[in-house]
Formats: structure tokens, C-alpha cells, sequence
């Protein structure tokens, strides 16, 4: 892996040293809660998610597709044929999501990532990456990633205040502080020193526990704010789009951020964030 180490003033060269980490799982056979369930509908959306990458955001130029069911990449593959920006893609196919179904989709998640970069010859090439879930795309990507500086270890959303509102509505007390993981960027040397098997360590500490990525993240990435080069809140709103599988109740069972609701969801975000920095919600 190349050097990250670069002055404080510099910006991240999302050109050379950044690639975009878009996760897959076509095939979702015998996992349950798992939504859009049909391969076709699901194979549909991780090619349109990559046909929209492919056709904009000039300025990424890397990507990293990796998919862990086992599934062909062939309609994926043939997609790159129509690449206006020229842009470089590995396609890297595993096998490992249904050995580990029990034990969460973090959990898959986690070892789809750290399995596919030992087969990624693009990441070899970078200092920095992201992962996005990869049914869903950000449309304001390029302008996040324009602000983070060339030294940064970890860029993500903090969840650490909100929870406490919601746990007081619902009068539980079992949401805790969490990191947005839907887009969450790392230094490979701060990923490969803390992250890379933090699921691994989890389950055997907890071998009877499912493993919950979003909490996990957040223990480890607040642990570290006074020794790495932490950015805890991105200076704009993230804006999703497409349809994720984290919530039932819609259509595929799905949250729709395309929908009326979560658009005004966005915009009253986007001005909080905008007005009180300091309100993570």
C-alpha cells in the first residue's frame, strides 16, 4: 500500500488516491429479513447503482465491486463496455455471505470487505477508500470527498446524539450511539490497523452474539479520536438515493429515498446540519 502520509493543508487526490468500495449481494437464498429477496430485482439495482457511477462523478476514477454469494458478474462486467470517464473497476466475486448468515449482515459485510481487498489490485494503488452500500448511490459524493483533507484516517457520520431522544420517545433504552455505515470512508493504514478485523475479534469475545456493524464502528472509531485523524461529521448532508433493504413496510420491504417523505427528511437535515454543526442527528 502506498505511503498515506500527506500535509494537513493538502487535499485528498480523489483522482489517484481514493477508490470507491461498492458492496453486493445478488443472491440472498435462506437469510431472512433480507430485502428485495428476488435476485433479478436485486442484480437490477447493483448495475444501475454502477452504471450511475460509471457516467458520473468524473472525478472518481476507481471502483471496486465486490460481490459475496457466489453470483455472475457477467452482466456487470458488460456494463463497463460504456465508460465515458475511462474509469478502472475490479470485480472480485466471493463465496462466503451464507457460511455467516447467523451471525448479522455487519458481519458479512465486514468480511466481504476484508476478503475482497486481498483480491483488489486497485487498492494497491491508493492510500484512501470508501465503502457505499452498493444498492444505493450518493449523489453528492464527489462534493464530500472534495473536503476531506489528504491526511485523514476515518471520514463518517457520528449518530451520538439523536438516540438519546429516540430511546426517550419509545421508553427503551436500547439504541445506542452508532456510525452511519451506508458511506464510511478510511486510510488503509488506519483500516488495516483497527478495523480490518474488528469483526473477527467480536465474535470471538462474543461467539453466541450477532455482530452489529454500526455500533461496533463507532465504539472503536471514538476510541481513537485523540491518536488518528478523525472527521466525525460530514460537512454536507449525504444524499441517498434508490431503495436500501434495512426496513420493512414499503415496496421490496425497502426505505424508498426517492420518496416524498424521506426528500423532505433531506432537506430539514441538510439546513440543521447547515445551521447547528454540533446536532448530530
Amino acid at each position: 500500500m502506498l505511503d498515506s502520509t500527506s500535509k494537513a493543508n493538502e487535499p485528498l487526490d480523489i483522482e489517484n488516491n481514493f477508490a470507491l468500495i461498492l458492496t453486493a449481494t445478488i443472491c440472498v437464498d435462506n437469510l431472512p429479513r433480507v430485502y428485495p429477496a428476488e435476485k433479478s430485482v436485486r442484480e437490477q439495482q447493483y448495475l444501475n447503482t454502477l452504471n450511475y457511477y460509471l457516467h458520473n462523478h468524473p472525478r472518481l476514477k476507481k471502483i471496486i465491486f465486490i460481490e459475496n454469494s457466489g453470483s455472475s458478474l457477467n452482466a456487470l462486467e458488460q456494463a463497463t463496455k460504456n465508460n465515458p470517464y475511462q474509469k478502472q473497476v475490479d470485480f472480485i466475486s466471493l463465496n462466503n455471505n451464507l457460511s455467516y448468515g447467523f451471525k448479522g449482515k455487519g458481519f458479512g459485510e465486514c468480511l466481504l470487505i476484508q476478503e475482497g481487498l486481498k483480491e483488489s489490485k486497485l487498492i494497491q494503488t491508493v492510500t484512501h477508500f470508501g465503502k457505499l452500500t452498493g444498492r444505493i448511490y450518493l449523489e453528492n459524493i464527489t462534493q464530500i470527498l472534495e473536503t476531506c483533507p489528504a491526511n485523514f484516517d476515518c471520514i463518517c457520520d457520528y449518530k451520538d446524539q439523536g438516540y438519546k431522544f429516540k430511546n426517550a420517545l419509545s421508553k427503551q433504552n436500547n439504541i445506542t450511539p452508532f456510525c452511519d455505515t451506508r458511506f464510511i470512508a478510511f486510510s488503509w493504514k488506519f483500516y488495516s490497523k483497527y478495523i480490518e478485523s474488528l469483526h473477527l475479534q467480536f465474535i470471538e469475545k462474543h461467539p453466541n452474539k450477532g455482530f452489529f456493524i454500526e455500533p461496533e464502528y463507532y465504539r472503536i472509531i471514538h476510541s481513537l479520536e485523540k491518536e488518528a485523524k478523525i472527521i466525525k461529521r460530514f460537512k454536507n448532508e449525504p444524499k441517498f438515493c434508490g431503495v436500501s433493504g434495512h426496513s420493512g413496510g414499503k415496496k421490496y420491504g425497502g426505505k424508498d429515498y426517492n420518496s416524498f417523505s424521506e426528500q423532505l427528511k433531506y432537506k430539514f437535515r441538510s439546513t440543521t446540519r447547515q445551521l447547528l454543526p454540533w446536532l448530530h442527528i
